[in-house]
C-alpha cells in the first residue's frame, strides 16, 4: 500500500470515529466546516464505493418530512406544502421532470425562507442525471443544494430544537456530498456526507418519532458497515447493517414520505445482499408503479442475471436500452451498459453471433464516450464493465475460430 493510501486510510477511520462522537453533540457546531485544498493523489477508494458509503442519500433521493411549514404554523398552508410536494414526487418518479420542476419552483415562490422547494428542485436535478448517467445539471443542482443548505441553516439557528429543520440540512449535506464525489472531491464529498449523517442522528435524538429521518440514517449506518468489513473489528465502526435495514423498514411503514424511497434503497441493499428473490420480489412493486422510471428497469435486469433468468434479462436491458435511446439525454456509457449485458444473456442462451455484434457495440460505444460529461452507476463502474465485455468479446471470437472446419 503506498503510504499516502495509508494516510488517507487513516483518515477515513478518524473520521467516522469523530462522526460518532459528533452525533452525540451539538450538530449545528461548524465542526466539520473548514478549508482543505482537494485530495487528489491516491485512490485508496474507489468513487464506486465512496458513492456507496454515502449513499445515506441515496438512491433517488426525495425524503423530506413534507407537512413542515418552518416559515409558518398555519394548518392552511402547511397543507398546502404537502399537497404540493406530493405533487412533485408523483411527477419525479413518473418521469415528468418538466412538471416537478414548476411544482417545485412554486413551492419556491409561496415558501421562499422554507428548504423543502429548493431541496426538492435539487434532487429533482440530481435524480435526472443519475437516472441517464449525464451531467447536465449540475449548475442548477449546485444552485439549489446550496439554498436549500442555506434555509435549513437559517432554520436551525432559529430553532435549535427543531428536527426537522436537522434533517432538511442532513439530506442537503448529503446530496452535496455525492455531487462532490462525482466530481472526484473526494475529501469534500466525505466530509459533507459525514456533517449529513450527523445532523439526521440529531434530528431522531430531538423527535424518535420523525420516521422519515430514519430511511437516510438507515441506508448510512448499512453502507457505511456493508464498505467497511475488514474494519469490524474496530468499536466505532462494527456491523450494522441490520441495524440500517431495521430503519429503513420503520421509515416505509411509519412516515409521511419514505415509502417508495424506502423500498428503491431495500431493492439495492437486498441485491448487496445477494437475496435476490426479496429484491426481485420488492423490485417488481415499484416496476409495475413506474414502468418508465430507468432505476427500477435497470435494477429489474441485474438481478435476473443473477437469477439466471437470461431472456427476461435479455428483454428488460433491450427495453431499457429503447428507453435511453429514446430520451433526450444521451449517456454512451449506459448505452453501452446495456449492449453488454444484451450480449452477455445472448451467450447465455447460446445466440453467439448475436452477441459478438452486440459485444461490438458495446465497445465502440465507450470507445466514443466522453467520461467529463457522464456519470458511473453506483453498482457498477467503466472501467470493470468494458474489461468484461472485451472478456466475453475475445472468448466468443476464440470460440467461433475453434468451431470453424
Amino acid at each position: 500500500m503506498k503510504p499516502i493510501h495509508f494516510i488517507f486510510l487513516l483518515f477515513q477511520l478518524f473520521a467516522w470515529q469523530i462522526a460518532a462522537e459528533f452525533s452525540k453533540s451539538e450538530a449545528t457546531s461548524e465542526l466539520f466546516d473548514i478549508s482543505i485544498g482537494e485530495f487528489t493523489r491516491g485512490k485508496p477508494m474507489s468513487k464506486t464505493n465512496m458513492v456507496n458509503l454515502l449513499q445515506t442519500f441515496e438512491p433517488n433521493g426525495y425524503m423530506v418530512y413534507a407537512g413542515m411549514d418552518i416559515s409558518s404554523s398555519a394548518k392552511e398552508s402547511s397543507s398546502n406544502l404537502e399537497s404540493l410536494i406530493n405533487q412533485g414526487l408523483f411527477l419525479t418518479y413518473s418521469g415528468q421532470y418538466k412538471e416537478a420542476e414548476k411544482t417545485y419552483k412554486r413551492i419556491i415562490n409561496l415558501y421562499p425562507k422554507n428548504p423543502a422547494g429548493y431541496y426538492y428542485l435539487a434532487a429533482l436535478y440530481q435524480t435526472i442525471m443519475r437516472n441517464y448517467r449525464v451531467r447536465d445539471f449540475e449548475p442548477q443542482f449546485e444552485k439549489f443544494i446550496d439554498l436549500a443548505i442555506k434555509r435549513g441553516k437559517e432554520a436551525m439557528a432559529n430553532d435549535r430544537n427543531n428536527a426537522v429543520a436537522y434533517m432538511y440540512f442532513g439530506n442537503a449535506r448529503g446530496h452535496r456530498g455525492v455531487h462532490k464525489i462525482n466530481q472526484q472531491k473526494f475529501f469534500r464529498g466525505f466530509i459533507d456526507g459525514l456533517k449529513g449523517a450527523s445532523c439526521l442522528s440529531k434530528s431522531i435524538e430531538l423527535d424518535p418519532t420523525l420516521y422519515d429521518a430514519y430511511y437516510g440514517a438507515g441506508i448510512y449506518h448499512y453502507w457505511r458497515s456493508a464498505k467497511s468489513k475488514a474494519f469490524w473489528f474496530l468499536p466505532f465502526i462494527g456491523d450494522n447493517r441490520q441495524r440500517g435495514i431495521e430503519e429503513i423498514r420503520l421509515s416505509i411503514q411509519k412516515g409521511k414520505h419514505s415509502e417508495i424511497e424506502g423500498k428503491y434503497a431495500l431493492v439495492s441493499i437486498y441485491y448487496n445482499e445477494k437475496n435476490y428473490e426479496q429484491a426481485y420480489q420488492l423490485n417488481q412493486q415499484l416496476y409495475q408503479l413506474f414502468p418508465c422510471n430507468p432505476a427500477a428497469m435497470y435494477m429489474k435486469g441485474l438481478i435476473e442475471e443473477r437469477q439466471g433468468k437470461w431472456q427476461e434479462a435479455q428483454q428488460t436491458f433491450q427495453q431499457l436500452l429503447s428507453h435511453l435511446l429514446a430520451s433526450k439525454y444521451k449517456s454512451l456509457g449506459y448505452q453501452a451498459e446495456c449492449h453488454y449485458r444484451i450480449a452477455f444473456s445472448l451467450s447465455k442462451q447460446g445466440q453467439f453471433q448475436k452477441a459478438i455484434k452486440e459485444c461490438e457495440i458495446a465497445l465502440k460505444l465507450w470507445a466514443q464516450r466522453d467520461a467529463s460529461k457522464e456519470l458511473d452507476d453506483a453498482l457498477s463502474n467503466t472501467e470493470d464493465l468494458l474489461k468484461a465485455a472485451r472478456e466475453l468479446h475475445e472468448r466468443l471470437l476464440t470460440r467461433r475460430s475453434s468451431s470453424k472446419p
